[in-house]
């Protein structure tokens, strides 16, 4: 007879290499003879994610989260599908206690950068995005909050006419951005009210 672990085992190469059925199928036999098995209301969850439907997913991370409340990256899912939801607030909050239980989470640190930015936390997006660049500084997405990061600060600055900050944080997006256009026009702009054109 096949354990449980032996088709979890089974499972996730298929839905790594996007088998996202034949997964399904598995993870759904799983939980028929372990209907609170974490491991596959997660992954089903994604599978759900992956295929669109997030509030579905949710709810299957929200299941794994009731049975196994510190494995730190349902949380991140739980954050990431929280802000394709757009629900910012909540999604920095489940970030944050990914980040809790394991405190060297890149992961945690990318999802609670990007939920800042969503809810236009600037200085804060730009502490966590800063973390998640020391501990995975390859990765797009964390160069992306980087960038973005800087470019609300810059933003933020300008607003108020500090205009020697803004062109700083401008700059600072643009060497982890360069195709950020907005950052280079407000940049361009910003020269020029400091007669300073390039």
């Amino acid at each position: 007879m096949v354990t449980i672990a032996e088709k979890l085992d089974s499972a996730v190469p298929l839905h790594q290499n996007d088998f996202l059925d034949e997964a399904e199928e598995i993870y759904r036999e799983i939980l028929r003879e372990d209907p609170g098995h974490p491991d596959a209301l997660h992954l089903l969850g994604l599978i759900k994610h992956q295929q669109g439907m997030h509030e579905g997913a949710l709810h299957l991370v929200d299941q794994a989260i009731l049975v196994s409340p510190n494995i730190p990256e349902y949380h991140v899912n739980r954050a990431r599908i929280l802000r394709i939801l757009g629900c910012g607030e909540m999604a920095a909050e489940a970030a944050s206690t990914a980040l809790a239980i394991k405190p060297d989470n890149a992961e945690a640190f990318c999802e609670l950068a990007g939920a800042l930015l969503e809810i236009q936390n600037w200085s804060e997006a730009l502490i966590a995005a800063k973390q998640a660049y020391r501990l995975a500084p390859d990765l797009i997405e964390v160069r992306k909050n980087l960038a973005l990061a800087h470019f609300g600060l810059g933003g933020l600055y300008q607003d108020t006419q500090n205009y020697c900050m803004a062109e700083e944080h401008y700059r600072v997006a643009l060497q982890f951005e360069p195709a950020l256009i907005e950052a280079l026009v407000n940049l361009g702009n910003i020269l020029r009210l400091l007669y300073r054109l390039e």
